[in-house]
């Protein structure tokens, strides 16, 4: 029986992605990803296409079946005796398309931590999650882990911030926007110009022009998520620099 529970919730996809940035001690922003999978030692291996390895013997995947952005799979390594279960111990591979260009390849290999930080492989019962797009949980899983990816390299706490320090409001309409309605704040000033509010946000956090609009768009329903959370955490990722 699988004893992980199936629950694809956007509000668990953020608090994951905020408890990884407070153990992993997110210093800055653009979230500098090499040094945050380097803190998870040789559990989580991450390569390009390129420089695929057999696993066992075998390809990991299909290459017809290949994702054009990357994939993840789990090494089961062993069982162990903890407390009154047996907790599964694994290692994982991150594969990427290393043709991609360097903003989309941080959202990917982001969203593969999240596959592996939210355990869809053991709610799967799967090693590789690829080749599972017509059934309609591992979309679940899959938008889930678009919003861990999204959060853990623009916070939505930061991303507010920074905003606010330009002078952008959220404004409700017939087509909702960040605009800009305090002409006189601090940081705005120093730019001579009025900014591109998606522009700011590609820039401070190194996202993609696609993921930078999904950022904004997705805002203002992910602070409300983000505000269920510990309030010294909240205040932590909010205050990390950029």
């Amino acid at each position: 029986m699988n004893g992980y529970k199936r629950s694809f919730s956007r509000k668990e996809a953020v608090r994951k992605s905020a408890e990884i940035l407070r153990d992993f001690g997110a210093a800055f922003f653009p979230l500098d990803i090499q040094h945050l999978l380097s803190s998870f030692g040789k559990q989580i291996n991450v390569a390009p296409y390129s420089k695929m390895k057999p696993v066992d013997g075998a390809v990991p995947v299909d290459p017809k079946m290949m994702s054009k952005d990357g994939f993840c799979t789990r090494i089961p390594d062993s069982l162990f005796w903890y407390l009154d279960e047996f907790i599964e111990s694994s290692t994982w591979c991150i594969y990427y398309n290393e043709k991609a260009m360097n903003s989309r390849l941080r959202f990917t290999i982001m969203h593969e931590l999240g596959h592996i930080s939210l355990m869809h492989h053991q709610i799967f019962h799967i090693n590789t999650l690829n080749g599972l797009d017509d059934d309609p949980e591992y979309k679940a899983a899959d938008d889930q882990a678009d919003v861990f990816s999204v959060n853990i390299l623009a916070p939505a706490p930061a991303v507010y911030r920074l905003l606010k320090e330009h002078g952008f409001t959220y404004v409700r309409g017939r087509v909702s926007s960040w605009q800009l309605t305090d002409r006189e704040a601090p940081f705005l000033r120093n730019l001579g110009t009025v900014p591109n509010p998606e522009v700011l946000v590609m820039t401070a956090f190194g996202l993609s022009q696609s993921a930078a609009n999904r950022r904004l768009a997705e805002l203002p329903n992910d602070l409300k998520l983000w505000e269920t959370l510990d309030p010294e955490l909240y205040a932590y990722v909010e205050n990390i620099p950029h």
